[in-house]
């Protein structure tokens, strides 16, 4: 294996890890809000509301950080990056937001329209992470 296989492939193994990692903190962070906090926090109104949207704001963030992985090690341009990484955001909400809009076609299930503002929050919450912390210039060849 030469020096640049090895490097592309150590750069692989990196992005797969950052995502399981994205991951398990989404995963880890619902189930101990399930779990532990809203029966913790069911009789404060507030923070039973603000424990309710987490889910839906956690992933709704996260799912859309998982953009940044294959655009930065594929190096392309930050014009480009931008876009992607600002539609794949909006195609995350889209997803969450159709899944809470789902149960008004069925009558024995609620929808909540605080989940899908949780939710739009959350992706617009990635964006601005995307913009304070992506390499504004990349030194490599754009795409």
């Amino acid at each position: 294996m030469s020096k640049t296989q090895k490097m592309k492939w150590t750069a692989f193994k990196k992005s797969i890890l950052l995502n399981v990692i994205l991951f398990v903190i989404l995963y880890f962070s619902v189930e101990i809000n399930k779990t532990y906090l809203r029966p913790l926090f069911h009789n404060n109104e507030t923070l039973d509301f603000l424990t309710g949207i987490f889910p839906n704001f956690i992933a709704a963030l996260i799912i859309s950080l998982f953009a940044l992985t294959p655009l930065k090690k594929r190096n392309i341009s930050i014009k480009k990056s931008r876009i992607f990484f600002y539609i794949f955001s909006i195609l995350v909400f889209l997803a969450l937001a159709i899944e809470e809009i789902r149960p008004y076609a069925d009558v024995s299930k609620v929808s909540d329209t605080f989940d899908i503002i949780a939710s739009a929050v959350g992706s617009i919450f990635a964006i601005i992470l995307f913009e304070l912390f992506y390499p504004k210039k990349q030194n490599e060849k754009k795409i």
